[in-house]
């Protein structure tokens, strides 16, 4: 999933038979599991179990990450420090991804085609929000909530205190992703290979040219735009005016997630290992590779997700039924 899941397996994810993952685990810290850098460069990074299939992330206002366990149904919060799960609470079939808004966390459940509200200090569900069939990527910005519904390919901004859907912007022909900057929203279309841009103000739409197969994961910086795209193992620079392709360099193993790093550097999670790749957009150089795990990629089953604090960044794992906390 880039969001994407198969059709097929959002039906069963609650079930767990997507893949295989581990059991969720309790909250007395003993949910750390220990990966160290080989000389072969094997893995390094610490596993945080979480719950069966997690998938997005998201960083709160007190440091702490959150993971949406599109298997098991449940959102979990990471302590301080993101060394253990210290509240889980169930929220639907398939939850995919989450945004923080107005002191609360909003995470997308596919299956049962909603929007739910969390309340960040007590984990409790304060609001659930019906949108329509698969919604997927989800961000706060400009006053609102916006959200990609895959099946009838809209975005949709939604006001977060009334809960009401405020406008609809038909968007692609599969759409999964959405990302703010430099003043706009930005969708990537997994079928056309194409990304799109809304103004939340006039309402404009435009339209890249195809720049890959399967874009999903997108970065807003400066004049570029970034796109991680999963299918054509690339990482594209498009220019966020024109919307024209300025670069695209390899990137093996299934690129999933965007984040900005430390020292104008960025960071891009790829579904197999998973892995973390570091690299310097001034020289379009990829600078590394960090192997996390030793799991294949998803092949369209499922996604992984990446979110920052400070220094350290948390990677999901899948198939792992966790989260990587690591330095890059």
């Amino acid at each position: 999933m880039g969001l994407r899941l198969s059709l097929a397996c959002a039906a069963l994810l609650v079930s767990g038979a997507c893949g295989g993952s581990s059991s969720p685990v309790g909250t007395d810290g003993s949910s750390l599991d220990r990966a160290t850098t080989t000389a072969g460069g094997q893995t390094r990074g610490d596993l945080v179990k979480t719950a069966p299939g997690p998938v997005g992330l998201a960083v709160d206002t007190r440091g702490r990450v959150w993971v949406a366990n599109a298997d098991a149904g449940t959102v979990s919060r990471l302590s301080a420090g993101g060394t253990r799960v210290d509240l889980t609470t169930a929220v639907g079939a398939a939850p995919l991804r989450l945004a923080m808004a107005g002191g609360a966390v909003w995470v997308t459940v596919f299956t049962d085609g909603n929007l739910v509200r969390l309340d960040s200090r007590t984990g409790k569900v304060t609001k659930t929000i019906r949108l329509g069939s698969e919604p997927e990527g989800v961000t706060a910005a400009f006053g609102s909530l916006w959200v990609v519904l895959q099946v009838s390919a809209e975005l949709v901004r939604v006001d977060p205190q009334s809960g009401k859907i405020v406008h609809r912007y038909r968007v692609g022909e599969a759409p999964r992703l959405v990302e703010a900057g430099a003043g706009a929203l930005w969708v990537s279309d997994f079928a056309s290979g194409r990304i799109i841009s809304v103004d939340p103000v006039s309402g404009d739409i435009r339209r890249s040219a195809r720049l890959c197969d399967g874009p999903q994961g997108m970065l807003v910086e400066a004049e570029t735009v970034w796109v991680a795209c999963t299918s054509s193992d690339l990482l594209v620079g498009v220019d966020r005016r024109t919307l024209a392709k300025t670069s695209d360099t390899p990137l093996p193993d299934a690129p999933d997630a965007i984040g900005a790093g430390q020292h104008g550097r960025l960071l891009v999670a790829l579904q197999k290992g998973p892995t973390l790749a570091v690299f310097d957009p001034s020289s379009r150089t990829l600078l590394r590779r960090e192997r996390l795990g030793t799991v294949d990629q998803l092949y369209d089953r499922a996604n992984i997700d990446l979110v920052l604090i400070g220094g350290t960044a948390y990677v999901s794992s899948y198939l792992e039924g966790g989260v990587y906390r690591v330095k890059p």
